[in-house]
C-alpha cells in the first residue's frame, strides 16, 4: 500500500486535545466521551478523534473511567466539540483537579 492511498481513507476532520491538572501537568488516562466514542488521553495529556465530517459532539469527562489510579473532578471542560478540517482544529483544553476523600 502506498502512503498517499492510506492518507486518503483517513477521516480529514479532527478534534484534538489536552487535559491538565490546575498547575498545568497533563493527565494520562483521562477518560473523554465524545457521543459515545470513548477516547484516553496519552503521557502528555492529549487526545485526538478522527471524523468523516464537521460535526459537533457532545463532550463529557468520564472520570470513573480513567485508566490510571486517582480520582479527579472537572474544573473547566466545554459541553460539545466540533471536528473541523485538520489544518483548522483548535485543541480544546480540559482543566481538572483532584477529588477529595470520599465521605460516607
Amino acid at each position: 500500500v502506498q502512503p498517499q492511498q492510506i492518507a486518503r481513507g483517513l477521516a480529514r476532520y479532527v478534534i484534538r486535545g489536552s487535559v491538565r491538572d490546575e498547575a498545568g501537568n497533563p493527565i494520562e488516562g483521562a477518560a473523554l466521551d465524545l457521543d459515545g466514542e470513548v477516547v484516553y488521553t496519552n503521557s502528555a495529556g492529549e487526545f485526538f478523534l478522527r471524523a468523516k465530517h464537521p460535526q459537533r459532539y457532545s463532550m463529557t469527562v468520564r472520570a470513573g473511567e480513567f485508566l490510571l489510579p486517582g480520582r479527579w473532578e472537572v474544573v473547566t471542560a466545554p459541553a460539545d466539540a466540533t471536528a473541523f478540517d485538520e489544518k483548522r482544529a483548535t485543541p480544546i483544553v480540559i482543566v481538572l483537579r483532584p477529588a477529595g476523600p470520599v465521605t460516607q
